[in-house]
């Protein structure tokens, strides 16, 4: 098992907040622990870096060059590190990028990007002609060729709906890549949602196994109609739920906000990530109050009204703020 600091280090490093000492301390990490203990440090970085682990040769020797000629990280991993698997390619790759060095992805610099603002939604058609609706507030990232043998990865920070078009003759798998865990997939029909410090995943058809970014990899396989969440840095796993109405996990694709006893609290974050505005209320103890109510998605100014009467309480605010009073 990794350390507590040890892995605070590598989410700092994912995320892009690892100081320069910090990025120091990483490569003596490695460097100094037992070789079994360096190997699960870098295949996390792997994971980290939302599996990002193709490049051409060329690029991963030079990777390697710039490595031993850099003062402060010369000799960092000897000949038989350098054997490992293609993730540690991809370790090498994150850890150059954070300082300021140069990323292979797949043969390119260049990742096809595409997002949502506040109350906006998008249908994306992805290289292999699986298609994504991207909720709003959402960031979808993805390689701009996909072959027909190696894995297709695409990263997602918000809410999406996946329809995957499989490839059983290959085996090809389908990786949705969140910074809680990731989605693997034959071919199939689900929900993401990563947002704040968690990601829900909902099945909807088929079957995918979800590999958490922990200390160590764990894998929970799901069936159609199960819901699971996960927090990496709570380390919560909420497994085998199946929610009594599955509709309220998908129905923002249809542009209706469903609720089923769902805390009020929950419900004001979801719209709150949606709208981008900020909803506070006079009494906290009513964020425990269980929610039932569809809220149409069209535009803030229809969801306050309709959320101002399912609760019975005045909702006061404009240009972003609101306040629920007693």
């Amino acid at each position: 098992m990794l350390s507590a600091r040890e892995e605070e280090l590598l989410k700092r490093l994912h995320t892009g907040e690892c100081t320069e000492e910090e990025l120091d301390q990483v490569f003596a990490m490695v460097s100094q622990l037992p070789e079994s203990r360096a190997h699960r440090v870098l295949e996390s970085l792997w994971q980290y870096s939302n599996y990002r682990q193709r490049m051409p040769p060329a690029a991963y020797d030079a990777i390697l060059a710039r490595m031993d000629t850099a003062p402060s990280r010369k000799g960092l991993f000897t000949s038989k590190q350098k054997s490992y698997a293609p993730w540690l390619a991809a370790a090498a790759v994150l850890l150059l990028l954070v300082a300021g060095g140069i990323a292979f992805l797949n043969g390119t610099n260049e990742l096809i990007t595409t997002t949502t603002g506040f109350a906006e939604q998008k249908s994306v058609r992805l290289p292999d002609g699986s298609v994504v609706r991207l909720n709003a507030n959402s960031r979808l990232s993805y390689a701009p060729d996909w072959d027909e043998v190696e894995d297709r990865i695409v990263n997602l920070r918000g809410e999406a709906y996946f329809k995957v078009r499989p490839n059983p003759a290959t085996g090809q798998k389908f990786l949705v890549a969140t910074p809680d865990l990731t989605v693997a997939v034959l071919g199939t029909v689900f929900n993401v949602n990563s947002r704040e410090e968690e990601t829900s995943v909902y099945l909807e058809e088929g079957a995918i196994a979800l590999q958490l970014v922990a200390g160590e990899r764990t894998e929970k396989t799901m069936a159609p109609g199960e819901l699971v969440t996960y927090s990496a840095r709570q380390k919560q796993l909420v497994a085998g739920e199946k929610p009594a109405k599955p509709e309220v996990h998908t129905s923002w694709k249809d542009g209706v906000l469903v609720f089923e006893n769902t805390p009020l609290r929950k419900v004001l974050d979801k719209i709150e990530n949606i709208y981008g505005v900020t909803l506070e209320v006079a009494d906290t103890s009513i964020y425990g109050r269980k929610i039932t109510a569809g809220l149409p998605m069209e535009e803030i100014s229809i969801v306050m009204p309709l959320l101002e009467q399912v609760l019975g309480y005045p909702i006061e605010g404009e240009a972003g703020r609101y306040r629920i009073e007693e």
